[in-house]
């Protein structure tokens, strides 16, 4: 699944701007992707999903993020604060629907 996107979208960036879009459907999957500076933020999905409701929870956690590592997210904070951001997505996400994404109730 990792190779699909990173080939067919990653890699597509010679493509026209009204071919690239941030929902994209291929074979069963359908990934949703957010840019922020470095990274990527994906949410994969093999149903029905509230697109609206992912890219919500998206620009959330960037936000929430964001505000942990005093603005910096990118590649390296991303590494440095691994284990932090795994627990962030624990208590953010339970069993794929989205909780509480306040930083102010989670600190």
């Amino acid at each position: 699944m990792a190779d699909n996107f990173r080939t067919q979208i990653l890699n597509s960036k010679g493509e026209s701007a009204s071919l690239q879009t941030p929902v994209r459907t291929l074979g069963s999957c359908t990934f949703m992707y957010l840019r922020h500076a470095d990274l990527y933020i994906l949410m994969v999905t093999r149903n029905n999903a509230n697109v609206m409701m992912a890219f919500k929870f998206m620009t959330s956690l960037v936000d929430l993020l964001r505000s942990y590592f005093e603005g910096a997210l990118n590649e390296s904070s991303v590494k440095r604060n691994f284990v932090l951001i795994y627990e962030l997505l624990d208590e953010t996400m339970d069993y794929g629907f989205p909780q509480l994404t306040e930083s102010a109730a989670l600190k």
